[in-house]
């Protein structure tokens, strides 16, 4: 087996500088470091982890109904040198939805059981996954104050959820489909994603959730009912960007009434993270950027061209991303993506961005 190999691979920055008075495409390019690891995965990877300095792969997961019965999905586990440890085959749970996420250095996932959403642990000494009671997956975001959990419910909306630590009551906005909450000079940042069409994002920002509204849990929870799951309220939330597919320059899914139409971006937000006290998100359409928005705009952006988007840093190795890890923690944050080769990790911290290339030696 191949060991590691550490590349500084060529890049390629795009886009306009359009903060000359800053250096923070400068700062950006000096943060992102690269690797590059050789693996050998015969069934191919759908998503990867590394905890602990080790390597967990899976590979596609599979359908029945599209004449894969005689296929296998598998979780290979590597060291960072790219030498396998092991493999084995995953039973049905996870060929549907499943999320990975750590927690005090183990390994869960999150899967769906009975129709309900359940918790395993992977257990590296029996080589299995194994039923984990009363362990759920971490919250979007928790500070001393609040406890930031969500749901969605696809096209009929989503909820973010910030519950106080100081008198139990719990705050509720729409929040499209939340995938990521971050936390700058008291205020709390939601970043949105619908990869529905080609896609919808926002930003939310929220200064004071005691101005949210008071979340009742009396909305129904019924197959029938989806349309009414999720919240409608907008009190405490401020729109920081709006853009995406459903805002087609036609006329078809614009606003209601005005002349405001909008162009479509099939961009998609992916994640938000603090470097050096500054926020910064990162987006993909046909490449991977690092962008952050002036944060001297005050309307909200509707477009990904928008010159208050800055972007600071393209990622030439075309990559996609996978939606079956978006770990985030405070200060935090693992996205894995698919490229041609395999795959990526992107391992976000305060003061280094680290790309880790999978390539898959079959």
């Amino acid at each position: 087996m191949e060991k590691i190999t550490f590349l500084f691979l060529n890049f390629l920055l795009f886009g306009s500088f359009f903060s000359c008075k800053t250096d923070n495409a400068g700062e950006i390019k000096e943060a992102i470091h690269f690797d590059t690891t050789y693996l050998s995965c015969d069934q191919g990877m759908e998503t990867a982890i590394l905890l602990n300095d080790t390597l967990y792969v899976f590979s596609p997961r599979v359908s029945s109904s599209l004449g894969q019965s005689d296929t296998v999905q598998k979780m290979y586990c590597f060291n960072k040198q790219g030498e396998k440890l092991f493999e084995i085959v995953l039973d049905s749970l996870f060929h549907n939805y499943y999320y990975l996420f750590p927690a005090n250095n183990q390994l869960y996932a999150s899967v769906r059981l009975n129709n309900e959403d359940a918790t395993l642990r992977f257990d590296p000494s029996l080589h299995k996954w194994i039923p984990a009671e009363g362990v759920k997956p971490a919250p979007l975001f928790e500070d001393e104050n609040y406890i930031v959990t969500s749901s969605s419910s696809g096209e009929w909306g989503g909820t973010i959820f910030l519950t106080s630590k100081q008198d139990g009551k719990t705050y509720e906005g729409a929040s499209l489909s939340p995938i990521q909450v971050v936390k700058k000079d008291g205020v709390y940042y939601i970043s949105n994603a619908l990869e529905h069409m080609s896609g919808h994002s926002t930003i939310y920002a929220i200064e004071d959730p005691l101005k949210m509204a008071v979340f009742k849990n009396d909305r129904p929870t019924a197959d029938s009912l989806i349309h009414l799951r999720e919240s409608t309220s907008t009190q405490g939330l401020k729109m920081i960007a709006d853009y995406g597919a459903y805002k087609k320059p036609t006329g078809q899914f614009t606003e209601p009434a005005g002349d405001t139409v909008y162009v479509m971006q099939p961009a998609m937000l992916l994640s938000s993270f603090i470097h050096k006290n500054d926020l910064y998100y990162i987006y993909a359409d046909t490449a991977v950027h690092i962008f952050r928005i002036n944060p001297t705009s005050e309307s909200t952006v509707t477009d990904i061209q928008d010159p208050r988007v800055e972007i600071l840093y393209t990622f030439t190795t075309p990559m996609s991303a996978s939606p079956w890890l978006k770990y985030s923690q405070t200060n935090y944050h693992q996205l894995f993506f698919l490229t041609g080769e395999g795959g990526a990790i992107m391992e976000v911290v305060p003061d280094a961005i680290y790309l880790h290339t999978l390539v898959n030696k079959k």
